[in-house]
C-alpha cells in the first residue's frame, strides 16, 4: 500500500480514520509505502506472527509508535526506502529488525522490539550513486539486541554506508547467538558491549569509531582485516570472553586505550606508547609493549603465548608489578623469548620479612636485554642499582631489608630478606632458576 498522508488515529488518511490502536493497523507480509512530507503520529500497528512488516519510507521522515500496545508475536520489521522512519514507541515484537535502506531512528525511550531480535543493518543499494544506512538509537535508554549481521553491497558509483549511532552515555548491547558479521561502522558516543547471552562470534569489519567502552562479556568478538575500535578508551574482554585480532596485520592498542585482557585475546599484539595492557587473562600472540604493561587485577597473573618484548624505544615504557600484602603479586608467564627495557615499578603493600621470594616472571629461554630502571614504591620505596659484574639489581637497606631483583635462568625473581648487624652477604636475596610452567609461589 502506498500512502500520501498520514495522520494521527481518528483522522482522515491514506490509511482511513480509525484510531491509533495498534489493532487497527496489521500488518500480515505486505509494505507500507510513505511518500508524503515530514509527520509523526501516534498512530502504532501489529505485526503477524511469521510475517514481515516492511515499511519503505521514500525521501523524508514518519515518525510512529511502533508495536506498543499490540500482540506480542515473533513477526519482523524492515525498514526501506531512503527517508527517515521513526519509532517513538516501546515496541514488542520478536523477530528482529532489519534496516536496508535511508534512516531508522528511535525517539527518546523507543525500542527495536524484543531484546533477543536479531538485528540486521546493512546497505543493498545497487543501482544508484553511494547512498547511507543508519540506525540512531535512542538517547535516554540503552538498546539491546540479539545477534548483529549487516552487508554492504556495491553501488553503480561511489560508496555505501551503514552506520549505528550510540548516544552519549548509552551502551549498546549485542547478544550474538548466532556468527555474523557487521561490514558498517558502530558510531557515536557511548559504549559498545558483547553481551552475556553471546554463545557466537560476532566478526566487525568496518572502522567503528564510537568513543564510548568495549565490554565483551562473553562469546567472540573478533575483527576483521579492515576491523578496528581505535575510538574506544577502554576494552574490557571479561573471564570466559574472548577478543580475536588475529586477521589484523600489526594490530595496536593505541595511545590513550587500555587493553584488559581477563579472558582471552587471540592474534598479535603490539601496545603503544602511552597504551596499557593488563588483566590476568591470556594473550594468544607475540605481544610487544611500548607502552604500559600491568598484569594482574591487584594483583594477577598474565599469560602471553609467544614472545613478549618490553620496548623503551620510543618512550617511557613501564611495567609494573603489584606485591599485596597478604603475599600474593602479579606474575607474567611467556612461553617463549622475554626482552626486557623500559623501568620495572614494583609496589609493595604491607610488611614483609627475610627470606621471602616473588617469582614474577617466568620464561622458557634466557632473557633478552635489560631494564633501563627497577623502583619499589609504598610500604618499601627506592631505586634499585645494576651490578654488570654480578648481573643483579641490589638496593640499599630499605626498612631493615635488602631487595635484590636478578636476571636469571629463564626466572625473574624478586627476593626481600633482613639485614644482620652487621650486615653481611646473608642480607642479599638472591634468584633461584626453576622449570618454565611451575606456578610462581612465595617462599617463606
Amino acid at each position: 500500500m502506498s500512502a500520501s498522508i498520514l495522520a494521527d488515529g481518528g483522522l482522515a488518511s491514506s490509511i482511513g480514520g480509525a484510531s491509533a490502536l495498534a489493532s487497527n493497523l496489521v500488518f500480515d507480509g505486505g509494505t507500507l509505502q510513505y511518500t508524503g512530507s515530514s509527520v509523526a503520529i501516534n498512530r502504532a500497528f501489529t505485526i503477524n506472527a511469521n510475517k514481515i512488516a516492511t515499511i519503505e519510507v521514500t525521501t523524508n521522515a514518519l515518525t510512529m509508535v511502533g508495536t506498543t500496545g499490540a500482540t506480542v508475536t515473533n513477526g519482523a520489521l524492515v525498514k526501506s526506502g531512503a527517508g527517515t522512519l521513526v519509532l517513538s514507541g516501546s515496541s514488542n515484537y520478536t523477530g528482529g529488525t532489519t534496516v536496508n535502506q535511508g534512516t531508522l531512528g528511535l525517539s527518546t525511550n523507543g525500542t527495536l522490539g524484543a531484546f533477543t531480535g536479531a538485528l540486521v543493518v546493512a546497505n543493498t543499494n545497487t543501482t544508484a550513486p553511494g547512498t547511507n544506512t543508519i540506525l540512531n538509537l535512542a538517547t535516554a535508554a540503552d538498546l539491546t539486541s540479539g545477534s548483529l549481521s549487516g552487508a554492504i553491497s556495491t553501488p553503480s558509483s561511489g560508496t555505501n554506508t551503514a552506520t549505528i549511532n550510540i548516544a552519549s552515555g548509552r551502551t549498546f548491547t549485542v547478544n550474538q547467538t548466532a556468527a555474523g558479521s557487521y561490514a558498517g561502522v558502530i558510531a557515536g558516543s557511548g559504549g559498545f558491549t558483547l553481551g552475556s547471552l553471546s554463545t557466537n562470534t560476532l566478526t566487525l569489519s568496518g572502522n567503528n569509531t564510537y568513543s564510548g567502552g568495549t565490554t565483551v562479556s562473553n562469546g567472540t568478538l573478533s575483527l576483521a582485516t579492515t576491523g578496528s575500535i581505535d575510538n574506544s578508551p577502554t576494552i574490557d574482554v571479561q573471564v570466559g570472553a574472548t577478543f580475536n585480532v588475529s586477521a589484523v596485520s600489526g594490530y595496536t592498542v593505541v595511545f590513550g586505550q587500555t587493553l584488559k585482557a581477563n579472558g582471552t585475546v587471540t592474534g598479535a599484539v603490539k601496545v603503544a606508547s602511552g597504551a596499557t595492557l593488563q588483566g590476568d587473562g591470556l594473550v594468544s600472540g607475540n605481544t610487544t609493549v611500548l607502552g604500559n604493561l600491568s598484569p594482574g587485577n591487584s594483583p594477577g597473573s598474565l599469560d602471553i603465548t609467544g614472545n613478549l618484548t618490553l620496548d623503551n624505544s620510543l618512550s617511557s615504557a613501564v611495567t609494573t608489578m603489584e606485591i599485596a600484602a597478604d603475599n600474593t603479586f602479579d606474575e607474567v608467564n611467556v612461553t617463549g623469548t622475554m626482552t626486557y627495557d623500559g623501568t620495572l615499578s614494583i609496589p609493595i603493600a604491607g610488611t614483609h620479612s627475610a627470606g621471602q621470594s616473588f617469582d614474577l616472571f617466568d620464561f622458557a629461554d634466557s632473557p633478552v636485554n635489560n631494564f633501563d630502571a627497577v623502583t619499589l614504591s609504598g610500604q618499601y620505596a627506592g631505586t634499585l642499582t645494576y651490578d654488570n659484574f654480578a648481573a643483579k639489581w641490589t638496593s640499599t637497606v630499605i626498612g631493615g631489608l635488602i631487595f635484590t631483583f636478578t636476571n636469571g635462568n629463564g626466572v625473574l625473581s624478586l627476593s626481600a630478606q633482613a639485614v644482620p648487624e652487621p650486615l653481611t652477604a646473608a642480607g642479599v636475596l638472591l634468584l633461584t632458576g626453576r622449570v618454565l610452567g611451575r606456578r610462581s609461589r612465595v617462599s617463606m
